[in-house]
């Protein structure tokens, strides 16, 4: 048998919002947070991501296959206002219109600046340069410096971009 504290068992509800600072906008999770930054609760059966916890408490039960999103995009915010149901797509899609997306050097494997980006546009458009010699520069392959002067990769990155970025294709700037 559990030893007893002594004191009456308090509901996970009042433990919850216990947790909360409550600001002008969103309502932050102050306790722990797993390692994405998202905040953690357990109600004392299982443990949620505080977020899903606050919708679940204003809102009822959430729908299989169904996420919480914020809209606020305040990973610790549990406010329920901020709350709303959607689909993983729908998840990217907001990431994507709030240029959340790591692109270019802010992912993780980029070998690129985008410095390097735009002058290996300008050099190759300038002619005299292969992408096999600009590749072995920048330490990337062939393929990757073709898709660079194309603007299939590094699309947000300016430069002079290439009609066909292989062998002696037309080239443009833009």
């Amino acid at each position: 048998m559990p030893k007893s504290s002594g004191r009456p068992p308090v509901a996970p509800a009042s433990r919850f919002w216990s947790k909360v600072d409550k600001t002008d906008t969103c309502w932050l999770w102050t306790a722990g947070l797993d390692i994405s930054g998202y905040g953690r609760f357990f109600d004392g059966t299982k443990e949620s991501k505080a977020h899903r916890w606050a919708f679940q408490d204003d809102a009822g039960p959430i729908p299989s296959g169904a996420i919480v999103l914020h809209s606020c995009d305040e990973r610790m915010c549990v406010n329920p206002a901020h709350l709303r149901l959607g689909t993983h797509d729908d998840n990217m899609a907001d990431m994507r219109a709030r240029g959340r997306q790591a692109r270019g050097c802010r992912t993780n494997t980029a070998k690129l600046t985008a410095d390097d980006v735009v002058v290996i546009r300008e050099l190759f458009a300038a002619g005299g340069v292969s992408q096999a010699a600009l590749a072995r520069k920048y330490g990337v392959t062939s393929g990757l410096v073709s898709t660079i002067v194309r603007g299939e990769t590094w699309s947000h990155i300016g430069g002079p971009r290439t009609q066909v970025g292989r062998g002696k294709g037309s080239r443009s700037s833009g």
